[in-house]
């Protein structure tokens, strides 16, 4: 048996404070976000329509402050039946519809992406890592100029 599973990811410039983003998505979603991990980061997360959801402050374009809200779908447990196997799964990208939702409902003006604003995260998100995962070594070295 196949089944089908909804995904989004969307995007906002962070023209007011984050947690003013975050009040009006979880007013419009109808949900509450809580502090976790997702992907690895402490983000504010919540699950709607079985999707487990990430929304965090971010750094895009031309470092311009952005909010993301993604679903992660990399996650097998959301497509494991009780007995361990693994149903096969559709996509269904709910971004568009997403983004309608929540300009609606007052959370603001939400984006899909480019593969350039994409693009522009993960540099971002690399130099975070790099950041966080120096060594102190590692950071003598850099400020040596090594």
């Amino acid at each position: 048996m196949s089944g089908a599973l909804f995904e989004f990811t969307v995007r906002k410039r962070l023209d007011e404070p984050f947690e003013a983003v975050r009040e009006s998505v979880s007013a419009a979603l109808g949900c509450e976000f809580r502090e976790d991990k997702f992907r690895g980061m402490r983000v504010h997360v919540t699950e709607i329509l079985g999707m487990y959801v990430g929304l965090f402050g971010w750094q895009g374009r031309d470092r311009q402050p952005i909010a993301r809200m993604d679903t992660d779908t990399k996650d097998k447990r959301l497509f494991m039946r009780p007995d361990g196997s693994v149903v096969d799964v559709d996509f269904i990208d709910l971004s568009a519809g997403i983004i309608t939702l929540l300009e609606a409902r007052g959370a603001g003006l939400w984006y899909v992406p480019t593969r350039e604003d994409t693009a522009a995260e993960q540099a971002y998100g690399y130099e975070v890592e790099r950041r966080y995962t120096l060594t102190e070594d590692d950071v003598r070295r850099l400020e040596a100029g090594e």
